[in-house]
């Protein structure tokens, strides 16, 4: 790969853009966490939606979350900060 140009910005040949990228490859797969139905179901609306991004699973709690983590590897985890029990950050 070679950079063009010597000012701020570089070229590289035959170049693609993030969403070209995305459909070349598989999906990004996601898990998606949240004691609240509604706002699991927002987040399944917005992955189903997104081109190069597939929902593998929902979890409702943090212990969920780390089982189902462990059997399928997701890609990317989406998970609410604050739930009873385990919440996305320590």
């Amino acid at each position: 790969m070679s950079v063009e140009g010597g000012g701020g910005g570089a070229t590289l040949p035959n170049a693609q853009s993030g969403r070209e990228r995305l459909r070349a490859h598989d999906p990004v797969t996601v898990l998606a966490v949240d004691d609240q139905n509604y706002f699991r179901g927002v987040m399944r609306e917005v992955i189903e939606s997104t081109d190069g991004f597939k929902l593998v699973a929902e979890a409702t709690s943090g212990e969920a979350a780390l089982e189902a983590a462990g059997a399928l590897s997701p890609g990317l985890e989406i998970m609410d900060k604050r739930m009873q029990g385990m919440g996305g950050a320590g």
